[in-house]
């Protein structure tokens, strides 16, 4: 699944690159697929950062019995946890999420941000905590990364996001190939 999120968001970000850099063609198609991170309003700001930290309390208050709920739930129903409980809160907290993100970055964005990063994560973490930690900083660092090559270079922020995480994949990937 991740493979063909990742190759999608790949393939839809050239795309979209190509379409930048074509002379004379300006569609607002961009914007709803990679949504408008530069020009975000306060309010998006504000909803986004109350729902921040909604889900990080609640995966903090409950980390145990979503670990719980993510790995086994045979294991954790025979310890007491309310299974469909949490199982239903995890679809919520990611919905809020993926809503709140859409309205933001777009569907491309949030596709690539929840895949590439988190993949690349895995293989650096052992546990879900360390891993949800390094995907953040990841997802952080390539929209960073992509918004100063979309400046440069003006083209459209969704889709440099997009190549300097999958170019981070690439890289990343061929090193642990090449190590071991």
């Amino acid at each position: 699944d991740a493979i063909i999120g990742i190759m999608w968001a790949t393939g839809m970000a050239i795309g979209i690159i190509f379409i930048d850099l074509t002379p004379g063609y300006n569609v607002d198609l961009m914007s709803y697929l990679f949504g408008s991170i530069i020009a975000v309003s306060s309010n998006d700001l504000y909803f986004i950062g109350f729902l921040d930290i909604l889900i990080i309390a609640l995966v903090v208050l409950f980390y145990k019995e979503i670990l719980a709920v993510s790995y086994d739930s045979e294991f954790a129903k025979l310890r007491g946890i309310s299974v469909k409980f949490f199982y239903t809160l995890i679809l919520i907290l990611s919905a809020l999420c993926i809503v709140a993100a859409i309205r933001v970055v777009g569907l491309i964005l949030v596709m690539a941000l929840l895949t590439i990063p988190t993949y690349l994560a895995e293989h650096y973490s052992n546990k879900l905590s360390s891993m949800m930690i390094i995907s953040s900083i990841l997802a952080v660092l390539f929209t960073l990364v992509g918004l100063l090559f979309s400046y440069f270079y003006d083209i459209s922020s969704g889709a440099s996001i997009i190549i300097v995480a999958i170019i981070s994949l690439i890289c990343i990937k061929s090193f642990i190939a090449i190590k071991g």
